[in-house]
């Protein structure tokens, strides 16, 4: 889409049509086109300019190397060297504004009022005259010396290991000062529940009167001068060091008593690099971001410091039973996390009652520290909300009776979130850890010396998961401290996360600042099985084999705040459930004679919630159809030196299910979260592999 404007005034206009001469002659490629039941404006099929797959070159280099210094011990070494350049297709710059007529219209909501429009355009690289493509540039280095030796009936190990990653990323944007002078122009403040009005009569302008820019053809170097390349650094690095002592301790009837000794220690840091823009604080008071117009970044630093140790046994207490026990403690720096020290057990077991069968099981715990970007780094996002407290104030505004307010009709709104650490507004202690347990049971049995079979039960369980604190709680919970149904703690909370200014012609309240904070509050638990079935046979033609390899999900719920009364049903819930699949299986037909093999794989990825299921007719369909696809794989060596392999993916050019819930022109039609690549269709590779 490249341009249109609409107006929400007496004219009842909606949509401008810009009318089929207008569009030609903006020279940007743009026709006069039609949104179904909306208007028309000037639009471009932006799919001929999508990218199926981003531009990128790579190189990595692996080297490594062994030198046995005596009998006994070995020095090893590794280095690991990656840099990829890729870019990304932009497509385009937009300006989308609220344009304020004090004089030829009358608003519908006070009647007292000038009307208002939405302004939007977008700007196309032909009529720019310039490449708008996001560029990035990552390079890693890891570095690695490691010890091996023995000491009498004990191997160990001693490794010290150094990793650096650096990611620049650059883009065309706005420059906030110019977008005012260039296209905004007036100021003329904060309108009805909020929203920055402007008088759009900058230089270039985005007014639709007669001699208004919203459809006209551009200045080039005029709105080429309010544009800017913002960029963006990221530096992360880990230096750690880990020594492994492994033997027997005891001799039982069974046999020997294993273990296995871990100490580790790990520093780890990174700092997010913002350019000057994104750093500096807004130009002037009715501007939400930076110096880039709408945006924000990430800005932050911090470092981790962790040290371990963990013993391993593995006892076995027959001939037929053998026990496993573990724990490992954890402790951390006082000041990127509130865990200190954690104790994490395992335990698990294995019975071979008779060489063909196997029955397995354990529990572990388990804990993952946060994030070191939710505990040190703040940004800001836009989420769509519902303001109670605004809409209130309105329907009291235009004579509503209290008694009649019914907070069911208040319509959510895109609101402005700045994301800030923890202890930065409340003074709390930096986030816990998520803790929890996984338990798993199952069996192998080999059915002939052939065929396998294996079956697994598990469960998993989380906690304190952390997370973005709920928008719509706070503003629920900010409400409810307005009426005066609440009060005490919890309002002083959220008094400190929420500002507000008062519009003085309306006495409506608008939000003027929002922050909100990573916290752990979610708990999380799934339940699953896997089967696995293996058959390998040899005969005068080669080796064949089959496999088959599924995974069902049983269970899948989440609460996102933990004193909610019940879970979100994450594997059944068309509305608020996830878009996983509830099955994936794949099945795969094996060969090899000689210097040939090949191996043919079949995928098959099961039902998933569509993206909108509120837009299907009644009795639709709530879920979308399984997909297959097909890759195959072949190999063969000329030599010890020489060998190529062909791959091919998506044998049979399968694309995604078609998601009617998507909108006409929300390309491509499905969910590229779920149905990753599938766009592409089929991909062949040919390799060709020489060792010297």
């Amino acid at each position: 889409w490249a341009l249109y404007g609409w107006a929400n005034d007496s004219t009842g206009l909606g949509y401008r049509d810009p009318g089929a001469a207008t569009c030609d002659a903006l020279g940007n490629g743009t026709v006069r086109s039609e949104r179904p039941g909306r208007g028309f404006f000037c639009g471009k099929d932006s799919n001929a300019e999508t990218n199926f797959r981003n531009e990128s070159d790579k190189l990595s280099l692996f080297l490594n190397g062994n030198y046995e210094i005596t009998d006994d011990i070995q020095l090893n070494a590794t280095v690991l060297y990656y840099t990829n350049e890729s870019r990304s297709n932009n497509g385009g710059l937009w300006i989308s504004e609220d344009i304020y007529d004090p004089f030829t219209a009358r608003d519908t909501v006070f009647g007292t009022y000038g009307d208002w429009y939405l302004a939007q355009r977008r700007f196309t690289e032909e009529e720019l005259g310039r490449d708008l493509d996001q560029t990035f540039e990552d390079e890693a280095l890891s570095v690695s010396f490691g010890l091996t030796g023995t000491w009498g009936m004990h191997d160990w190990e001693f490794n010290v290991t150094n990793a650096n990653y650096e990611l620049n990323y650059e883009q065309p944007w706005w420059k906030a000062e110019s977008v005012i002078e260039v296209f905004l122009g007036d100021y003329y403040g904060v309108g009805f529940f909020g929203d920055n009005w402007w008088a759009g009569n900058g230089t270039f302008g985005l007014q639709t009167g007669a001699n208004g820019g919203i459809f006209t053809p551009i200045d080039r170097a005029l709105v080429n001068s309010a544009i800017d390349m913002q960029r963006y650094g990221n530096e992360t690095s880990s230096s750690s060091a880990q020594f492994v002592l492994t033997g027997d301790l005891a001799e039982f009837e069974a046999g020997p008593m294993s273990y296995a000794l871990v100490v580790e220690w790990e520093k780890q840091d990174f700092d997010f690099i913002p350019d000057d823009r994104i750093q500096m604080d807004p130009i002037a008071d009715y501007l939400t971001g930076s110096g880039w117009w709408n945006l924000t970044g990430y800005q932050g630093s911090g470092d981790r410091t962790r040290t371990a140790v963990g013993l391993e046994t593995i006892t076995p207490l027959s001939e037929t039973f053998e026990l496993k026990a573990a724990a490992r403690l954890d402790s951390y720096d006082s000041t990127s996390s509130s865990i200190g020290t954690r104790v994490t057990p395992e335990i698990s077991f294995a019975w071979r009652p008779m060489d063909e069968f196997l029955l397995r099981g354990g529990y572990t715990g388990s804990f993952r520290a946060p994030d070191l970007n939710m505990v040190y780094t703040s940004t800001g996002f836009y989420t769509g909300a519902t303001d109670f407290v605004q809409c209130y104030e309105g329907f009291i505004a235009t004579g509503g009776d209290p008694a009649d307010f019914d907070r069911a009709n208040c319509d959510s709104s895109s609101t402005f979130v700045r994301r800030t650490p923890g202890t930065e507004l409340s003074g709390d202690e930096a986030l816990k850890d998520e803790t929890g347990y996984s338990a798993w049971l199952g069996f192998s049995l080999d059915i002939t010396d052939d065929v396998q079979i294996t079956m697994d039960y598990s469960t998993i369980y989380l906690e304190d998961k952390v997370r973005t604190e709920s928008i719509s709680g706070l503003l629920r919970d900010e409400f409810e401290c307005f009426l005066g149904n609440v009060t005490g703690d919890r309002c002083d909370y959220v008094a400190a996360r929420i500002n507000r200014q008062v519009d003085p012609n309306t006495g409506v309240s608008f939000i003027d600042e929002f922050n909100a904070s990573p916290i752990n509050t979610a708990v999380e638990k799934m339940e699953s099985i896997d089967v696995k079935i293996f058959y390998n046979f040899d005969t005068s033609l080669g080796q064949f084999g089959m496999s088959l390899d599924s995974t069902n999900i049983l269970s899948h719920d989440i609460k996102n705040e933990a004193d909610d009364e019940e879970y979100i049903d994450l594997r059944n819930d068309h509305f608020l459930g996830g878009w996983d699949f509830r099955s994936i299986v794949s099945a795969s037909f094996s060969y090899r004679k000689d210097e040939f093999s090949t191996v043919l794989t079949g995928i098959r990825r099961g039902s998933t919630t569509r993206y909108n299921p509120s837009l299907l007719p009644e009795g639709g369909d709530m879920r979308l159809k399984h997909y297959t696809t097909f890759n195959l794989t072949a190999n063969y060596a000329f030599n010890d030196q020489f060998s190529t392999r062909l791959r091919i993916v998506n044998l049979l050019d399968e694309g995604a299910p078609k998601d009617d819930t998507f909108l006409f022109y929300q390309t491509p039609w499905f969910n590229p979260y779920v149905y990753s690549g599938s766009n592409i269709g089929r991909e062949m590779y040919l390799e060709m592999n020489y060792e010297f």
